[in-house]
């Protein structure tokens, strides 16, 4: 056992030797992140918030939400932890935002949490049956992703990507608001002017104008999609994309194609279910 010391993080490299390479270079990481130096940084430590089991977190700068067990709790100023909702389940709850509203689902429940004062409201019911789709408009219901994108949010349920009038969120036109797609969406974000959206068996791109482009024949590891600024990645272009994770590797998508890859040289461990990339300083939280 010893200790390696070195001025730059190069990256991670876990698919060739780690005899003989490059200075510069780890074959894993854990609990750090990357300073503007290129140096690896261990992460500071975090507030102790008393809620046990914490499932997931979710913030946008100014309210941070937890989930822990059937429990939605909200915070503005990490100190006093409020008891929101009760979700019902333990599913996956997704999460997006406005401006105004926080709007939250985890397939059973869907509600909105008014930024300002956490007062929470039901957005939508319970989806008993399937939405019917000749009529317009219809409420929102939950759904198993939400992701907002150009003042439209977008409701996967199972194979069909339901998606609300422009600005008006609360409601979906039942005849023209969806999309159907051969297999189970597991996964999108919405980056810039696209919407990028995983199923069990590839990665699509969805523009403005609702048009489909297959950019990858493998699924992303649900949680791992993130957008990006390009600039911030080895594409050092403008614009916006999306970076996220599959068995085989870390792709970054443009809108149009997967523009990067590190097939080459960083696999993500198999047990990895999701995954939380931040762009700021372009690191990773398995």
């Amino acid at each position: 056992m010893y200790e390696v010391v070195f001025e730059k993080f190069m990256g991670i490299n876990n698919v060739a030797s780690e005899f003989g390479m490059p200075a510069g270079w780890l074959t894993e990481a854990e609990n750090v992140y990357i300073d503007s130096t290129y140096k690896p940084v261990p992460f500071p430590a975090g507030i102790e918030t008393g809620l046990g089991n914490l499932r997931q977190i979710w913030s946008n700068g100014d309210v941070l939400l937890l989930v822990s067990g059937t429990t939605l709790y909200g915070t503005t100023d990490l100190v006093n932890i409020n008891n929101l909702a009760n979700l019902q389940t333990e599913d996956e709850v997704s999460f997006t935002s406005d401006g105004k509203y926080i709007y939250c689902t985890n397939g059973t429940v869907a509600l909105k949490v008014e930024i300002v004062s956490l007062i929470v409201s039901e957005w939508g019911g319970q989806l008993d049956t399937a939405p019917d789709t000749t009529l317009s408009p219809i409420p929102v219901f939950p759904a198993t992703k939400i992701e907002r994108m150009l003042g439209t949010i977008f409701l996967a349920v199972g194979k069909t990507l339901y998606y609300t009038t422009p600005f008006a969120p609360d409601y979906i036109d039942g005849v023209r608001g969806h999309i159907n797609f051969e297999d189970p969406i597991i996964d999108m974000v919405g980056s810039g002017g696209f919407l990028l959206v995983s199923t069990t068996t590839k990665v699509m791109s969805v523009d403005a104008e609702f048009r489909i482009v297959t950019v990858l024949e493998e699924p992303a590891i649900p949680g791992s999609m993130v957008s990006v600024s390009l600039s911030n990645t080895p594409l050092k272009t403008g614009g916006m994309g999306v970076l996220f994770a599959t068995d085989h590797g870390l792709k970054i998508c443009d809108g149009r194609v997967v523009a990067f890859s590190t097939d080459d040289y960083y696999k993500p461990y198999p047990s990895i279910n999701g995954a939380t990339i931040t762009s700021n300083n372009l690191y990773l939280i398995y």
